[in-house]
């Protein structure tokens, strides 16, 4: 009902947990797996500061370097 353009406080930490509670409840493996996936995806945004769904869209895993733990964004996002 009130959007905000960014989390506040407290905000990440009550979805994380919110997230760890979605996942524990899931009926079954392939449910689980897409709310883990799902909840992954906050931290990388919490983490990297990237912008969901803007500048995520676009990645692929060439963008992702695990060696020196950057990923490459898209230069023509949002």
């Amino acid at each position: 009902a009130n959007p905000r353009p960014a989390f506040l406080g407290g905000d990440f930490d009550r979805l994380a947990a919110e997230a760890e509670t979605w996942i524990a409840e899931a009926s079954d493996g392939k449910h689980r797996q897409r709310r883990q996936l799902l909840a992954d995806w906050i931290w990388v945004g919490r983490y990297t500061g990237i912008r969901l769904p803007h500048e995520a869209d676009k990645l692929t895993w060439g963008d992702v370097r695990l060696d020196t733990k950057l990923l490459h964004i898209a230069e023509n996002t949002k």
